[in-house]
């Protein structure tokens, strides 16, 4: 018998939907909400705070932001950002790439000149993708570039605030700081 992938989480969110007890525990039906505020079965609220936790670490909300400290090149930021359970920072509007700025500003006041970031052309010259599959439509390039020499530059890096965080392609093994991201 073959069961499609629908069916077959039909099935189980049927058989899960079986297991259901109606009302739940804690459930006050004179409440707007429908859910005792005393109840300690009240569903949880996510924290971003909590969420987000660690050193070097900030969220905004939607998403945690982690700034390694560590000058390694591009491929060994990714996997870093991989192992956390993340990416390389995609960055999608100037608020974000304030965000960004400012936490690196935060945590490297003195001796960070910028970040590996995840938009990258591996693979595809002067096709720049996100490692995260987000689209690239929103970017932030320094005037001239991206570079389009002979040189193989497919790695992008964002200077600090002291050239307002503009990107610049560089080859991916120079070795940078770099800022991770992770949805909540």
């Amino acid at each position: 018998m073959r069961v499609s992938f629908a069916a077959a989480t039909l099935l189980v969110a049927c058989t899960a939907f079986d297991d259901l007890q109606w009302p739940p525990p804690g459930y006050d039906a004179g409440s707007e909400a429908g859910v005792d505020a005393g109840s300690e079965t009240s569903a949880p609220v996510m924290d971003a705070g909590a969420a987000c936790a660690g050193e070097h670490i900030r969220s905004d909300g939607a998403r945690c932001y982690r700034f390694n400290p560590n000058r390694v090149a591009w491929q060994p930021a990714e996997d870093a950002c991989q192992a956390w359970g993340g990416h390389l920072v995609s960055v999608h509007s100037d608020i974000e790439l304030k965000f960004v700025r400012d936490l690196v500003t935060a945590e490297e006041p003195e001796s960070s000149t910028g970040i590996w970031i995840g938009l990258n052309s591996l693979g595809h010259p002067n096709v720049w993708t996100w490692t995260d599959l987000t689209d690239a439509t929103y970017t932030h390039w320094a005037e001239h570039e991206p570079d389009t020499s002979a040189t193989p530059k497919e790695c992008v890096y964002q200077y600090d605030e002291q050239y307002d965080g503009h990107w610049d392609n560089f080859q991916c093994s120079v070795e940078a700081e770099s800022v991770c991201v992770k949805p909540l």
